[in-house]
């Protein structure tokens, strides 16, 4: 992308992981960004039509290199939110994420433990209630989507 030569494209990465052999990868959240930005020159993380498109191409691309995608990651500073209207925008990011997951013919979304102490807490009732709350989302999707928590070495409350 012109302006972003520090970003790998996309699908360089693709093919260089079929190149090496790879047979399975996982797909990064930012590089669905900087993808539907062949859709919408302004797309964000939360422009749903063209992270859409850009999860169809991403698809087309790993079947024609016959590489599966494992995992969708990461959905990251969700849980122990103490402002519960952030936690809701994280909520509405997460549906976004499941519609994802289907159109990548993967089931699993991963989130990694809280990087901020800013605005959230340590309490474990918050942050299991939290993470209880995406996995029953994740179980009514059709088909369901399976929730990964990855503690982080340098998580601000869950680090082990």
């Amino acid at each position: 992308m012109a302006g972003r030569a520090w970003v790998h494209e996309l699908d360089t990465k693709l093919r260089a992981a079929a190149a090496a052999g790879f047979k399975g990868i996982e797909i990064f959240w930012e590089d669905l960004v900087y993808a539907a930005r062949r859709y919408d020159a302004e797309a964000t993380e939360s422009t749903g039509q063209a992270i859409l498109q850009a999860a169809a191409w991403t698809r087309q691309l790993c079947d024609d290199l016959d590489l599966e995608i494992l995992v969708l990651q990461p959905l990251m500073n969700y849980e122990g939110l103490i402002d519960r209207a952030e936690h809701a925008k994280q909520i509405e990011k997460a549906k976004l994420f499941f519609q994802v997951v289907k159109i990548l013919g993967t089931d699993i979304v991963q989130v990694p433990s809280q990087m901020s102490k800013i605005g959230t807490t340590g309490d474990l009732r918050v942050i299991v209630e939290d993470m209880k709350e995406l996995a029953v989302l994740g179980q009514q999707q059709d088909p369901p989507v399976r929730v990964a928590y990855e503690c982080m070495a340098w998580g601000a409350h869950i680090d082990t």
